[in-house]
């Protein structure tokens, strides 16, 4: 039951891939949101998922709970409404 919840609720930012599932599939790779690509008219890979990672995040609720990375981040925050409810979750460690 908490896998089918996190299933149909949690959502992962992937540069190759887009959104993801929890249990989706993907093989290992390493490309960054901020990399030069060559597609289409995109620059890079912030230009070439546009809004669609912001719509495929977003639901009747309007609260996004962000863990992503700040270089993820950028790709969803931009495109975020007066409506929505965005809190941004910091990992961090305590030192001294």
């Amino acid at each position: 039951q908490q896998f089918e919840y996190l299933q149909n609720h949690l959502r992962i930012l992937s540069a190759f891939y887009g959104i993801l599932k929890p249990m989706d599939g993907v093989t290992p790779y390493r490309l960054e949101m901020q990399a030069k690509v060559g597609i289409g008219d995109a620059k890079n890979l912030y230009e070439y998922w546009g809004e669609l990672l912001y719509r495929s995040v977003i639901d009747d609720s309007r609260i996004i709970i962000n863990l992503a990375s700040k270089e993820y981040s950028k790709g969803i925050e931009k495109y975020l409404t007066p409506q929505d409810r965005y809190i941004t979750i910091v990992f961090c460690e305590l030192s001294g």
